[in-house]
């Protein structure tokens, strides 16, 4: 049966936990920031659709381990088209990220539309490459068993995340370079833990936990704004 996980392995039962938690912080993050949604500036449209792409990647994530190993059918063929939906969805958030933060830093949203095409470039470029797994088979692939195995150059995808990284670090210096090191923390715990915990895939949460921190910030800046003009 699909969601019955007896017979999984730990990979795939930590990570159905993993997206599980990330799903319900996500979800509560989206009811709860409707207020921020309802003024319509470029930051918080921005904001949603990196919840809404990381709902997807939580999403994809978690059925992909469900379906692993299953006896349904296709379902080799649904962990492809999942995995694609979520490493496609892996880019994006990162590629939307980079548009808030410069958003967040030059407050201007002429500023940032005039560098969208810019900072799209990486993004744009992978999609070819993501897409041509599905008959490729070079970054990921699923056996008989319905068993999924990384490709020879899978470590590809992270080509582009590497360019936004770069340039996130840039312009969170820009909006508190206090920024940079929890961001760079969140980096280290997420290497660490997939040395210590092989295989678990726990990019969404990690996603979501950076998101929270995104509107802590924002609320206490809120707050600071609120206590200037009194």
């Amino acid at each position: 049966m699909l969601f019955d996980l007896a017979g999984r392995s730990y990979v795939n039962i930590g990570t159905v936990i993993m997206s599980s938690a990330a799903l319900f912080l996500l979800a509560g993050m989206a009811l709860y920031t409707r207020l921020y949604r309802i003024r319509g500036r470029l930051e918080d449209r921005l904001f949603f659709a990196m919840l809404v792409t990381d709902i997807i990647a939580a999403f994809a994530d978690g059925m992909n381990n469900m379906l692993e190993s299953s006896p349904v059918s296709r379902a080799g063929d649904l962990i492809i088209a999942g995995d694609t939906l979520f490493t496609l969805a892996f880019e994006c958030f990162a590629f939307l990220f980079v548009l808030y933060a410069d958003a967040r830093a030059y407050q201007d949203p002429a500023h940032t539309r005039k560098r969208l095409p810019l900072y799209a470039v990486p993004f744009v470029l992978e999609i070819p490459v993501i897409l041509g797994n599905l008959p490729g088979r070079y970054l990921f692939t699923v056996d008989e068993a319905n068993r999924y195995h990384f490709g020879e150059y899978y470590p590809v995808i992270f080509l582009a995340t590497a360019v936004y990284g770069l340039i996130g670090v840039m312009l969170l210096a820009r909006i508190d370079a206090r920024l940079i090191l929890t961001m760079l923390l969140m980096i280290i715990v997420r290497l660490f833990g997939g040395r210590m915990a092989r295989g678990i895939s726990s990019t969404p949460f990690v996603y979501a936990v950076g998101l929270v921190y995104i509107q802590i910030l924002r609320m206490n800046r809120g707050f600071y704004d609120e206590e200037e003009s009194v």
